[in-house]
């Protein structure tokens, strides 16, 4: 597919070759990214990993410094914080390597994209959805963050693209990189699973319509077989390490039921704290052993139950999430990608909302369907294939924005088509065609437009985003940073008990116990039996009794014992309250020495 062309205002003929061009894309892809971080510089989160991304960047940095694997490694998938502790391990704990390297990694996978696209449907699809990919404000977003997100984009691409290669040309090299691939995205995300299993259901049935179907089974086989070898001797390796296999991990089974029970609207809304740490603990609660892997059948025992007591509630919460699915508005779980546009011009033009609708998937999402009306392609069946079991996974659990982006790039491929479908129905006045197509478009999107707002669109996560930079902060005892950032988290929402509880040890740390107590205070009245803000309290008023005493002090030595009175009976209060019997008895001659009208000397 070489040719040559004559660029404008240059002399001579330049060799510009459509592999040329995809590169070129790719490049796009990687530039806007690495600008997105420098113009996101003043995103509070920018450099601090919160949530999920602070829980894989402490099993990195726990894994690259220490060596420490243990079953908290397996919570999660594993692939990721593998992945950034060998980051870690070369570049130190380097969140901005990981970022750079992430970057990459999402230019290769703008690259595949093209060149799947291009495969499929033509130069001009395939190019046109490299630039979606390339600009595409949630993926530019999620790309740089600490989440497999990224990984998982690459994946669900290299996976079409290797299984189109093995139906057109089956070749034991093939097979053996799509298995290993596909154990890969497994360890990535365990949707993946569901997904190995299909694309190898379809590629058994395109090998049948070989003329010669020997090197397409031997192929398959080879697939099977890598696949086998990566999965087996890992999960061998993490029962010698941990005591449990780790393939896939034991937080499905919370998602799963978070995703389908009768009071979904709460669940998928639960905040790590106090309510999450509830939810957690029911199956101890009811007689399952303290641990995850116990826990599990648990939960996907209450998924069933819900199913068979209440069939109609569950069906109507699938067609709910089969709703969000088709969104065109990014639905917001930990991470809200709409709160991080105050900080980057860039991200606000590639990601909007106008009222109910949001781009780019209000656009994305019509253009694909055109596209998938159109597509005439036998090849398309593996992207089609991923897209469908991915998408059905996500309406199975829950629909966020994070786990929705890795259908972008296949859904992007179909839009290019789309595009090019309805040009060519314009250039050949295909009135009925086009009408069709444009009734297409309208019910699209309708449907992704009119359902909601969904519960998670109900959730304002700003104040939670400040608590957890402030928390971050607390941690590497920057205390002013940590006041500023948790006081703007309580004013967003006065009931959160942690954040005043921290946002009390900040300041006592910063000599400001009176308003350390009044925040303790608060973190009590809000969290009865907060065990760790009693303390504290105690702790905060002990200090504000030796403050308010060394200033009764400071007032009876200027003469001024009226104030200083006032004082030392505030003081005597905290203190009596904090069990301080030696400060009591300052106190009591302190009082003692004014009722008597004499100096007092401490």
């Amino acid at each position: 597919m070489s040719r040559r062309y004559a660029i404008p205002g240059i002399p001579g003929q330049v060799a510009f070759g459509a592999n040329a061009r995809i590169w070129i894309v790719a490049a796009v892809a990687v530039i806007v990214r690495l600008l997105y971080v420098i113009d996101a510089a003043d995103d509070p989160a920018a450099f601090v990993p919160l949530v999920d991304a602070g829980t894989y960047h402490g099993l990195a940095v726990g894994l690259a410094d220490e060596g420490r694997l243990d079953e908290s490694f397996l919570w999660q998938s594993t692939f990721y914080p593998f992945f950034l502790s060998a980051v870690y391990k070369v570049a130190g704990a380097s969140i901005l390597a990981a970022k750079v390297i992430q970057i990459l990694l999402a230019g290769i996978t703008c690259l595949l994209t093209v060149r799947l696209g291009r495969r499929l449907f033509g130069d001009t699809a395939g190019l046109m959805a490299g630039l979606v990919v390339a600009f595409h404000g949630p993926l530019i977003f999620f790309d740089v963050q600490l989440l497999a997100t990224g990984w998982a984009t690459f994946w669900s691409v290299a996976l079409a693209t290797l299984a189109v290669d093995l139906a057109d040309r089956p070749r034991i090299r093939t097979g053996l990189l799509l298995g290993g691939a596909a154990a890969l995205a497994v360890l990535t995300r365990p949707s993946f699973v569901p997904v190995a299993i299909a694309l190898v259901a379809w590629l058994a049935w395109e090998i049948r319509r070989l003329p010669d179907r020997r090197p397409g089974w031997l192929s398959l086989a080879a697939a099977v077989l890598a696949c086998g070898l990566v999965l087996a001797p890992y999960a061998l390796a993490m029962r010698a390490a941990t005591g449990h296999a780790g393939v896939v991990p034991p937080s499905g089974g919370i998602n799963l039921h978070i995703g389908n029970n009768p009071d979904y609207a709460r669940t998928i809304n639960f905040r790590p704290g106090f309510g999450w740490e509830k939810l957690l603990a029911e199956p101890q609660i009811h007689g399952h052993a303290p641990d995850p892997w116990s826990g599990q059948p648990w939960f996907i025992g209450q998924v069933r139950s819900f199913a068979r007591e209440h069939p109609g509630t569950a069906a109507g919460l699938l067609g709910r999430k089969a709703a969000q699915l088709v969104s065109s508005r990014e639905l917001s779980r930990t991470f809200d990608v709409y709160l991080h546009r105050e900080w980057s011009a860039l991200l606000s033009t590639a990601l909007f909302k106008l009222g109910p609708w949001g781009f780019p998937c209000g656009l994305l999402l019509p253009l694909a369907a055109v596209g998938l009306l159109r597509n005439g392609t036998r090849g398309a069946g593996s992207m089609l294939v991923i897209l469908g079991v991915l998408g059905a996974s996500l309406v199975l659990v829950f629909v966020t924005a994070r786990y929705r982006a890795p259908l972008v790039p296949l859904l992007a491929i179909l839009a290019g088509h789309g595009v090019v479908t309805v040009w060519r129905m314009v250039r050949g006045r295909e009135t009925r065609r086009l009408a069709v197509a444009a009734a297409l478009v309208l019910a699209t999107v309708v449907i992704g437009t009119a359902p909601g707002p969904f519960a998670q669109e109900d959730v304002d996560l700003t104040a939670e985003l400040h608590f957890g930079v402030g928390w971050n902060r607390y941690r590497q005892e920057d205390w002013v940073e940590a006041v500023r950032h948790l006081q703007r988290a309580v004013e967003l929402d006065p009931a959160l008990p942690a954040a005043h509880n921290f946002l009390g040890i900040a300041l006592v740390r910063l000599d400001e116990p009176e308003e350390a107590v009044r925040h303790f205070e608060t973190a009590v009245r809000l969290k009865p039996g907060y065990a760790e803000a009693v303390n504290n309290l105690r702790v905060g008023r002990t200090r504000l009794a030796d403050t308010l005493m060394r200033r009764a002090e400071t007032l009876a030595q200027a003469g001024r014992y009226e104030e200083a009175a006032d004082a030392a009976k505030q003081a005597r209060d905290l203190a009596t309250t904090t069990r301080r019997p030696d400060l009591v008895n300052r106190i009591t001659h302190m009082l003692q020495a004014y009722r008597e009208d004499r100096p007092w000397q401490p």
